[in-house]
C-alpha cells in the first residue's frame, strides 16, 4: 500500500480517531476502519470467515500495530511542545497548540506537510494569534523547514480558523514573560515586573517606538530597584541579549514618564507612590 500523496509505504493507525495515516506526511488513508468491515451471517447467526481469518484477527493485527507505533498525532504533538520549549520552558500557550494541531489534524487540513512542517507553522500561527511579534524566519529554524511550505500552511490554517487576523499589537504582558523568564526563574521577581509594567503601560500607548526588547528589560531593571532584587543590570542585558547602554537610555525614557531621573530614587519606593507621582 503506498500513500497517494507523497508514496511512502508506512502508516499507522489510531485506535481512538479511527484513522490509518501515512508516517511521512500524514495524509489520513483510512477512516473507522472497523466500521467498514462487514462480515456475513450465517442461518445460526454465526460469523463467517474465510480459511485463513478468524474472529477478532483484524483487532489484533491493528492493536499489535499500535504497540510498535507511537502515534502521528502524539509525534505532531510532541514537537510543538520542542519548539515552544525553545522560546519558553512549560509555554503558557501549549494547551492552545495542542488545541489548533487537533483540530487542524482531524479536518485534514495540513496532509500534504510532513509533522516538523505542521508543527512549526501551527506555534507559528498560535504565537500570532496570541500577538507575539516573532519572526517567521527565526521560528523554522529549529527544524530547517522550507519557508514557502510554511506561508502556504500558514495560509490554509488561517482559512480553518476563519482568517483571524494575525495583524495585531503585541501582547505587552506576554512579551514581558518572555524576557523575565530568560533572566531569572523567581516567580516574585517576575510577578514584580508585571506590577511595574502595569504603572508604565497607560503612559507609553503613544510611544510604540518604546516597544522592544529595550523595553521591557528597562522594565526589569526598574523592578529590581523598587523591589531591590539582587540582580545586576549586566545580568539582565546579557541573559535578554541586549546591550545595557540600550536599557540605560530606555529606563531614562520611562523615569521621565512618572516624574524621575535616577532609577536609584526608586529603590524601597512602594509602586503606588510612583503612581501617584
Amino acid at each position: 500500500m503506498k500513500c497517494i500523496e507523497c508514496d511512502g509505504n508506512q502508516f499507522e493507525m489510531d485506535e481512538r480517531l479511527g484513522e490509518l495515516s501515512c508516517m511521512d506526511c500524514g495524509y489520513i488513508a483510512v477512516t473507522e476502519l472497523f466500521e467498514q468491515t462487514v462480515l456475513p451471517i450465517n442461518k445460526n447467526g454465526e460469523f463467517i470467515h474465510s480459511a485463513d481469518t478468524s474472529l477478532g484477527s483484524l483487532e489484533t493485527s491493528h492493536q499489535s500495530w499500535l504497540r510498535t507505533s507511537k502515534g502521528h498525532l502524539a509525534r505532531g504533538l510532541r514537537m510543538c511542545n520542542m519548539l515552544l520549549a525553545t522560546l519558553i520552558v512549560n509555554h503558557p500557550l501549549k494547551d492552545r497548540v495542542e488545541e489548533c494541531y487537533i483540530s487542524l489534524y482531524r479536518n485534514n487540513v495540513l496532509t500534504t506537510l510532513g509533522l516538523e512542517e505542521k508543527a512549526t507553522a501551527v506555534v507559528y500561527y498560535v504565537l500570532r494569534e496570541n500577538r507575539t511579534p516573532i519572526a517567521l524566519k527565526d521560528l523554522r529554524e529549529e527544524f530547517s523547514c522550507d519557508t514557502r511550505s510554511l506561508n502556504k500552511a500558514i495560509k490554509r490554517i488561517n482559512k480553518h480558523f476563519k482568517h483571524v487576523s494575525l495583524k495585531t499589537k503585541t501582547d505587552p504582558y506576554y512579551m514581558l514573560k518572555q524576557i523575565t523568564s530568560k533572566i531569572t526563574d523567581d516567580l516574585t521577581f517576575a510577578s514584580n515586573c508585571h506590577d511595574v509594567l502595569e504603572l508604565f503601560e497607560p503612559l507609553t500607548q503613544e510611544g510604540e517606538c518604546l516597544k522592544s526588547t529595550s523595553y521591557y528589560a528597562s522594565i526589569c531593571w526598574i523592578a529590581k530597584n523598587i523591589y531591590l532584587h539582587p540582580i545586576k543590570q549586566q545580568e539582565i542585558a546579557e541573559r535578554a541579549n541586549i546591550a545595557t547602554s540600550n536599557i540605560k537610555r530606555t529606563t531614562k525614557k520611562l523615569l521621565a514618564l512618572i516624574g524621575y531621573e535616577k532609577v536609584s530614587q526608586l529603590r524601597g519606593k512602594q509602586i503606588n507612590e510612583l503612581r501617584r507621582n
